[in-house]
């Protein structure tokens, strides 16, 4: 077993789990904001539609913008660590 590879395959694997919990995350904020703002839409009078529609600050664009920041940061933090790694001599040593 290569230490480098597997220290690096471990930590790929766990920072990628973890921007893909955030972008999990991010997609049931939307959602609950959808339910939330269809209650408000459905309940309200139709003369308060258009100010429900203005105050709809989790749209489409911005749910892309967020996801888009996501994978960015997870991407970025990847190559990061993997440069950072490169740098290293890594070896395991097993007790006896």
């Amino acid at each position: 077993m290569i230490a480098k590879e597997f220290l690096n395959d471990r930590s790929d694997h766990h920072i990628r789990f973890l921007f893909k919990y955030f972008l999990q995350t991010l997609e049931e904020m939307q959602s609950i904001h959808e339910i939330n703002f269809a209650k408000l839409y459905d309940n309200l009078p139709a003369e308060n539609h258009p100010i429900i529609e203005m105050a709809d600050y989790f749209d489409e664009e911005h749910y892309e913008l967020y996801r888009k920041k996501i994978l960015d940061i997870g991407n970025s933090v990847l190559r990061d660590y993997n440069s950072e790694l490169d740098n290293l001599t890594v070896e395991f040593r097993f007790k006896q």
